[in-house]
């Protein structure tokens, strides 16, 4: 394996949640980060990462806009895979993914749970011994149409993927949340295809071209017969 990994800061005070997560990889990765504000965190880069490549980037998609910029300036043809990190903030009301209860930091808690200690490391590792796994997340933020009031914003997903020949299956899937482990070579039909100014000024949280392109990220995955799988089963591991 060969890792690239993007980390995108925008909550300062997550930074070092995010960052004991990412020093249980023991694949060879280059780290690529990417920041709003600057920051006190700035110097613990340079402590617990000194070879990241970092930039500051607009307030623009929220941590989807600065990944498709990632991916535009990345060879991927140098990687095998990609993992996918962001500062997820707490959630402040009670919401439901999968009809599972999410609330304060849960949220991110189970988006960084396939790399959150050592074990589930492995075990995402395992998953992709599976050639038709393309993606790799947390099941419970592993989603199909997602809630009944954001059905709209699927289809609109799925006209970008038909927009760039992505063959779906007949179920595609997307990682509410988008922080994930994937196959470098599934982003190379979008690369390049857009940039971070086609993406909003962030202002709120609301519907944008953002949260379609969350679930365009796992229609990638869910081409030609390749899914999404929880980290955690085991019929993944071959």
């Amino acid at each position: 394996m060969k890792i690239a990994i993007h980390f995108h800061i925008f909550y300062e005070d997550l930074y070092s949640q995010v960052a004991e997560c990412i020093k249980n990889i023991d694949e060879p990765y280059d780290l690529f980060i990417s920041y709003v504000n600057e920051g006190s965190f700035l110097k613990k880069i340079i402590t617990d990462f000194p070879n990241a490549i970092v930039s500051k980037v607009p307030n623009k998609g929220f941590d989807v806009g600065p990944f498709i910029d990632f991916i535009n300036h990345l060879d991927l043809n140098k990687y095998t895979h990609i993992i996918k990190l962001h500062t997820k903030r707490n959630v402040p009301y009670y919401d439901y993914q999968n009809n599972f209860p999410i609330y304060n930091n849960l949220w991110r808690e189970l988006l960084l749970n396939f790399i959150r200690v050592p074990a589930n490391w492995q075990r995402t590792k395992r998953c992709f011994y599976n050639s038709k796994v393309a993606m790799v997340a947390d099941g419970r933020l592993i989603l199909y149409k997602g809630k009944k009031n954001e059905y709209r914003i699927f289809q609109e997903a799925v006209t970008y993927a038909k927009k760039h020949l992505l063959h779906l299956n007949k179920y595609p899937l997307f990682v509410a949340g988008t922080m994930f482990m994937s196959r470098a070579d599934i982003f190379k039909s979008i690369q390049n295809k857009y940039t971070i100014d086609d993406f909003d000024v962030v202002k709120s949280h609301g519907t944008s071209l953002a949260h379609i392109f969350e679930r365009l990220l796992g229609f990638c995955a869910c081409t030609n017969g390749n899914t999404i799988v929880d980290f955690a089963s085991t019929d993944n591991h071959l």
